[in-house]
């Protein structure tokens, strides 16, 4: 083998471990991979430009319907030793409280609201007539006092029948009775009460006591 075959093989035997190509493609990849990241960073930062707007703080509440009375939690009638015929009227001022218009105020004897004395079958509140009128008073808020009662234009009861008979119909705002719808917080209504115990009343209520809650109830429009 000559110098110079020996040589050449040499060098062909070296040259994997030289790889000087192989350095050109390595330093190619690097150079398109950094450029590729040059591009990502760009696109990165142009998603990051925003724009926002807001509208608060926006707050909520609800309205409401409330009654208010001038009884200062006394009965509007106490009365013992009552006769066929006997009758009396008493007065009451209802103001109404609320910030939403009411539909109507009502006036009923709830469920449970007539309590009945003795066995039966006659019951004082059988033959105890309420009459039940809605009005204006010069001197409103005088609790039992009608003296400057007025009735409304209608002249028409809201509620006029024994105790028994408005228990077992006007028990709800539904079947109550009234034309009141007050509009406005303040607003005031006058209702006169009078009783009227039959003159017909028979022996058999002599002695019996009944009470009786009546209920005054508004509702929105």
């Amino acid at each position: 083998m000559s110098v110079g075959t020996h040589a050449a093989r040499h060098a062909l035997a070296r040259a994997p471990w030289r790889r000087p190509g192989g350095i050109a493609v390595i330093a190619l990849a690097v150079i398109i991979g950094l450029i590729g990241s040059g591009v990502l960073v760009w696109h990165a930062s142009y998603a990051a430009f925003t724009s926002t707007t807001s509208n608060g703080a926006n707050s909520f509440a609800a309205g409401s319907v409330k009654l208010a009375d001038d009884d200062s939690s006394t009965a509007l009638f106490t009365v013992s030793g009552l006769t066929p015929g006997a009758t009396n009227s008493n007065c009451i001022t209802v103001t109404y409280n609320g910030d939403l218009a009411s539909a109507g105020v009502k006036v009923y004897i709830a469920t449970g609201g007539l309590t009945k004395g003795g066995s039966g079958p006659d019951y004082l509140s059988d033959y105890l007539t309420m009459k039940v009128e809605e009005g204006t008073d010069t001197n409103p808020n005088s609790f039992g006092d009608c003296t400057g009662f007025s009735p409304d234009a209608s002249g028409q009861p809201i509620l006029n029948d024994t105790l028994s008979n408005i228990a077992a119909n006007k028990k709800d705002y539904a079947t109550g009775g009234g034309t009141w719808a007050p509009s406005s917080a303040g607003s005031q209504k006058v209702y006169r009460f009078t009783y009227t115990l039959s003159a017909s009343a028979p022996d058999t209520i002599q002695g019996l006591s009944d009470s009786a809650t009546f209920t005054w109830e508004a509702q929105n429009s």
